[in-house]
């Protein structure tokens, strides 16, 4: 009753054993990726803080 349908989980023979990327990978990009995104973000606050428009609140 609480197992995955079989269309979410494939078999295990399903991916070659080197499938994917390694952790450390996975987490340098993350860190990369919040790394860009942060100064869009600062001047984004800057906009909603000096501009009080009403659709500004919707985000």
């Amino acid at each position: 009753m609480f197992d995955l349908p079989p269309s979410v989980l494939p078999p295990p023979t399903a991916y070659p054993a080197d499938y994917g990327y390694d952790l450390w990978i996975v987490y340098l990009i993350w860190v990369a990726v919040a790394a860009g995104l942060y100064p869009l973000c600062r001047w984004f606050a800057g906009v909603k803080a000096r501009k009080r428009s009403a659709w500004l609140s919707y985000m």
